[in-house]
């Protein structure tokens, strides 16, 4: 009698086990909460319900998934089914289960763990890669700079501050990125960058004084003498690019086009700058003659037009 008797308990107790736990949920009850989770009533086989999270399978029917159980509503406020969940056998693990999620261990509602990732995946300062670190360093052969980032969590934000615009290039120009993770982490880098000037492509190609053209040599560098009644630069040039400045210096001063010319020589640096702030530069001396030289010059030069004439006279006579 005592195995018999037995042997009806474990069965009693085995039955009820089965019918708490099998079976599918109530279709009436199933509702997706605001994360996109959608869940489901189960009988617990004793008159009580409580909830899972829902799996269909093949035939439509709802099922519970995992192993957790939600004994108050996870989302009171919802009551419509959005058809999130995705086809699995019943009991099965459809991967619908948040990750980074714990269960409340009183309420029994999910609470999201946002993640922490602040870090940088990828830089790029004008178009070139640099290695990530904490501080990075640069060198700009422009006067301005363009930074890309991508971070490891694509959900993190980020913030440059700096100048960018024009860099400076007399010191080091300082540039923070900061990074904020989803759960608020913050993680700032530095990027040292330095602007190093850079001989530019742009050219004088075409440059005259008072209407003399001149001809730099290899170096960039000429020199040509004018009369003393010749006292005013006066410059007409051209450069091989439109966006391009030309700036005239004299004893490292920037002067206008029509600077005094002083008897002797005159030394000037024409300084060709490019969109990007980049130079190229030409050496031009210009010696100015006095009033005796100028005198002397052109008598030389009427002595010289004349032997020229006589010259040319004697030819015709002799062909004659």
């Amino acid at each position: 009698m005592k195995k018999l008797l037995f042997i009806v308990i474990m069965l009693f107790i085995f039955c009820n086990t089965i019918k708490a736990t099998a079976g599918g949920l109530r279709s009436s009850s199933i509702k997706t909460c605001p994360d996109g989770i959608t869940y489901g009533l189960h009988s617990d086989g004793n008159g009580g319900t409580h909830w899972h999270q829902a799996a269909k399978n093949a035939q439509g029917m709802y099922y519970p998934t995992g192993e957790v159980t939600y004994y108050q509503d996870p989302c009171p406020e919802s009551n419509k089914n959005q058809g999130t969940v995705k086809n699995t056998k019943p009991g099965s693990n459809d991967g619908s289960t948040r990750n980074n999620s714990s269960i409340g261990a009183t309420t029994g509602v999910s609470v999201i763990q946002e993640s922490n990732d602040a870090t940088i995946k990828v830089i790029k300062i004008n178009g070139d890669s640099i290695n990530v670190s904490d501080t990075m360093k640069y060198i700009s052969k422009k006067k301005t700079a363009t930074i890309y980032i991508e971070t490891n969590n694509s959900n993190a934000k980020y913030q440059i501050d700096g100048d960018l615009d024009k860099l400076d290039i007399e010191q080091v120009n300082m540039i923070t990125i900061r990074v904020e993770a989803p759960d608020g982490t913050i993680k700032d880098y530095i990027i040292e960058i330095t602007r190093e000037i850079q001989k530019s492509y742009v050219r004088i190609i075409n440059l005259k004084l008072n209407d003399k053209s001149i001809t730099f040599d290899f170096n960039n560098k000429e020199e040509i003498t004018v009369v003393n009644e010749e006292d005013k630069l006066s410059l007409e040039y051209q450069l091989s690019n439109s966006k391009a400045t030309l700036l005239i210096k004299k004893d490292n001063q920037v002067v206008l086009n029509g600077d005094q010319l002083v008897v002797g020589k005159n030394n000037y640096t024409l300084v060709v700058v490019d969109e990007d702030g980049n130079e190229n530069k030409y050496e031009l001396v210009i010696k100015r003659m006095t009033k005796f030289e100028s005198i002397i010059s052109f008598i030389v030069g009427l002595i010289v037009f004349a032997i020229i004439i006589l010259l040319v006279i004697k030819n015709i006579k002799k062909k004659r």
